[in-house]
């Protein structure tokens, strides 16, 4: 019977790729050892198994404890030994090569001075690549008397190193003596092998926990062979050697814990979806990312979006209890530098409270108007340090030169909400500054938003203003100037603003939520975002001091997509608003645009009657634009 695959466990990634290994472990009932040789019975049976596992192409395989030997209690143990160049060995050797997996043979080894309870572990090539030695052995009272029968408990026992990578060995009664598994856990094991005589029960499962690695156990006496995974699950079970099957477990992954960390992590799981497994265990809440995909280290993931490791997270909250028993407790930067309490209540003021300013820029790409716009960030006369968060939302993954203070991240879903959105779930900062990449900020921008933050209370919202230059180049720029990004009237008539200057508590986007990444394009993400803020109650203030330029397009085709987009993103709006009234309601915006006059003031006579009929033509690219939207793309979540 060959061995059957079955699908991988749920912590492991469901195609072959990155880190991964295809592992087995037998199960077999100890055997009359007779003579210790090639013939033996034991010999024989493994022998079978492993040449009946050969379909599936096991990348390892690891055999039972005493699976050799039986009655150890009935005789001396030491007078089964053999060393480890024995012809026993070279015969499990010729099934290494013969089955081109790694081979875990459990024997009683004469290493000459002393008789060891070994794991002798070989590679597809039959070569030796490391011996482990059991480090803790049953007395006479107990079950198998190896101590009194002249066997020698083993000291430590690190890594082997592998073509996987480093495994760990345990064997049977080293499962009850935490402090043997400690080394492994340093050495960051991704896989512990566990021949033993007994199945090892919660004893093992809290041992892959304290690892945080997958244990193979493959077990003698009648229990039921495993693999556990990195939380203490078990992710598979299976009692006889024709039952046997393999498991392909992935070894590029993490233990994250959940605190601080959901957001960030169920945005990562969607972007990262068939590439990345994200399982979450709700009562240790925890979370196992695992890697599919050989483009993706977990480590390097994790370390991009500041996300740290479960050990490094429990390390961090062990540090501030110590400092709190010896009266030293400080304010607490929690997962991701944010702060423990300002990511879940409004500050009472953003220069006492706050600690930190980010500042996020989405941008398509490197250019000249994004590194004015860094230049001006950097020059910021604010009292709080400022952490400048660049959100690449194009094919390009970073940007030539990055200037000190500046964080480069990638977001591939298209459209600023999903570039705004992942920028401030990895940003650190309890204030939240948004600013367009062809936006100039003056110097001082922030402080002045921070002024009128302070003034408006906790739960509000600034847009600040924005100044339009190169206005009068022509009359495509002294339209754009009069009619487009006009904060003040957003914030005073409408209660909503556009998102080239706006600054928040990061409370108050947590009370609101994401953008809505059903718009893909610069265009009604912003007024819907502040249309939920305001059913929530969140007031959104005029900052008249906090200026940013944004140049005025002089291009009539830029004009005309930009028109077109703007259509597009009115019709989505509306749509989600009220499917049903929205074809009225585009209507009544043609009518209101043909009719609306800039009454601009320094306009000469003809100016104004170019520009009216300006008017027209944009409103008709606008409605070009909603008419290109056949049924808006619904939300994604």
């Amino acid at each position: 019977m060959t061995g059957r695959s079955i699908p991988p466990p749920p912590c492991g990634p469901e195609a072959h790729g990155g880190k991964r290994i295809r592992v087995a472990a037998l199960s077999m009932p100890r055997r009359d050892s007779g003579p210790v040789s090639g013939t033996n019975a034991g010999v024989a049976a493994a022998v079978s198994a492993v040449r009946t596992l050969a379909p599936s192409r096991p990348d390892l395989i690891c055999l039972p404890e005493n699976f050799l030997y039986d009655g150890l209690s009935d005789r001396r143990p030491a007078r089964l030994a053999v060393p480890v160049g024995h012809e026993l060995i070279e015969r499990f050797a010729d099934l290494a090569r013969e089955s081109g997996a790694l081979l875990a043979v459990p024997f009683l080894e004469d290493a000459g001075h002393a008789v060891y309870n070994s794991v002798v572990l070989l590679d597809s090539a039959g070569q030796r690549l490391g011996v482990y030695r059991k480090q803790f052995l049953w007395p006479s009272d107990a079950q198998a008397g190896a101590l009194e029968g002249g066997v020698t408990p083993g000291v430590g026992g690190g890594p082997i190193a592998t073509p996987f990578g480093p495994l760990g060995v345990r064997v049977c009664l080293d499962v009850q003596y935490p402090e043997s598994w400690r080394d492994l856990a340093t050495h960051r094991v991704k896989l512990v092998l566990f021949p033993s005589e007994q199945s090892g029960g919660t004893a093992l499962r809290a041992r892959a926990w304290q690892t945080r690695s997958f244990v193979l156990a493959a077990v003698s006496k009648g229990g039921r062979s495993a693999v556990i995974d990195p939380v203490g699950h078990v992710a598979a079970q299976w009692g006889s050697t024709t039952d046997a099957p393999v498991v392909d477990l992935g070894l590029d992954y993490e233990v994250v814990h959940l605190d601080h960390t959901e957001e960030m992590l169920r945005r990562l799981a969607r972007r990262l979806r068939g590439r990345v497994t994200f399982r979450r265990y709700e009562d240790e809440r925890v979370c196992l990312v695992t890697s599919g995909d050989p483009g993706v280290s977990v480590a390097d993931l994790l370390a991009e979006y500041g996300i740290p490791t479960l050990d490094g997270y429990l390390e961090r909250v062990r540090v501030r209890n110590e400092s709190a028993r010896v009266g030293r407790l400080t304010p607490d930067v929690g997962a991701r530098g944010r702060s423990a309490v300002g990511s879940r209540a409004g500050l009472d003021h953003p220069t006492n409270g706050a600690r930190r300013v980010s500042v996020i820029v989405p941008t398509r790409g490197d250019s000249p108007a994004l590194r004015r716009c860094l230049a001006a960030l950097a020059h910021q006369q604010c009292d709080l340090p400022v952490e400048v968060v660049v959100v690449l939302n194009g094919p390009e993954t970073t940007l030539p030169t990055t200037p000190d203070g500046v964080r480069v991240v990638h977001e591939p879903t298209r459209g600023p909400a999903a570039a705004r959105n992942t920028g401030i779930s990895v940003s650190t900062g309890e204030v939240i500054a948004l600013v367009d990449d062809d936006c100039r900020p003056s110097p001082g921008w922030l402080a002045a938003g921070l002024d009128a933050l302070e003034r408006a209370g906790p739960e509000a919202v600034v847009a600040g203003a924005i100044t339009r230059s190169g206005a009068a180049e022509n009359l495509v720029s002294r339209f754009d100037g009069a009619n487009y990004l006009r904060q003040e009237q957003y914030v005073r008539y409408s209660q909503a603003f556009v998102t080239a200057n706006v600054i928040m508590r990061r409370s108050v986007f947590d009370r609101v939520g994401e953008f809505d990444e059903a718009f893909p394009e610069a265009a009604g993400e912003d007024w819907d975002w502040a249309r939920r803020a305001g059913r929530l109650g969140v007031p959104i203030v005029y900052g008249d001091e906090a200026t940013i330029d944004h140049p005025c397009m002089t291009d009539l085709r830029a004009l005309r997509a930009k028109a077109e987009r703007l259509g597009r993103g009115e019709a989505r709006l509306r749509w989600k608003d009220d499917p049903l009234s929205a074809p009225v309601g585009l209507l009544a915006e043609i009518s209101r645009q043909v009719r609306r006059s800039p009454g601009h003031d320094g306009l000469a006579v003809d100016d104004r009657l170019c520009m009216r009929g300006l008017s027209v033509l944009v409103a008709w690219w606008m409605w070009q634009g909603r008419r290109g939207m056949a049924v808006p793309s619904g939300r994604r979540r």
